[in-house]
């Protein structure tokens, strides 16, 4: 659920270097040990947490909660023993699930941009009921629409990366 006090800074719309779209990393382990990484880019109701040392505006973290994602693998194993996949989900099931518009370039839909919710993020060890990403990308639930060519904040070392985005999936 996303907390009403919180809201992202909509001044930040990435058409330009100084207003990057504030992206977060997410980190977590894979069920069979592996860490994972995914860069978060953010939804229109992504909360917008500046907690920079040296009031850097394009630094960031992570937005759901302190420090590392604590919160473990949510999806539910089906009677048939695959899962479910995120972008298989309609946009009311991903609203009460707490989306608020994250997306990440998931691993299973190569190069498409799929929801980021905590917890629901896909693992390359879940086998997934198949479905059509064509519907879920007319649905607007996957993929994204007009994002090449916009500008993005990303944690690096030892500062954030400005990246433009070079694709549209």
């Amino acid at each position: 659920p996303i907390d009403p006090s919180l809201s992202y800074d909509a001044s930040r719309s990435g058409k330009t270097v100084r207003t990057p779209l504030a992206g977060f990393m997410c980190f977590k382990y894979f069920k069979n040990g592996k860490n994972k990484v995914r860069i978060i880019l953010p939804g229109k109701l992504t909360p917008y947490v500046n907690s920079s040392i040296d009031g850097d505006p394009n630094a960031t973290e992570y937005p759901y909660q302190k420090g590392l994602s604590t919160r473990g693998n949510q999806q539910v194993r089906l009677l048939n023993g695959k899962y479910r996949h995120i972008a298989s989900y309609s946009l009311e099931e991903l609203r009460k699930m707490g989306w608020d518009g994250a997306m990440y370039n998931g691993g299973t839909y190569d190069g498409v941009w799929v929801p980021f919710i905590d917890g629901y993020d896909s693992d390359p060890d879940h086998e997934y009921e198949p479905f059509d990403i064509a519907i879920a990308k007319r649905s607007g639930t996957a993929g994204t629409k007009n994002i090449t060519g916009l500008c993005m904040s990303i944690p690096g070392h030892p500062r954030p990366q400005i990246v433009r985005i070079s694709h549209k999936a």
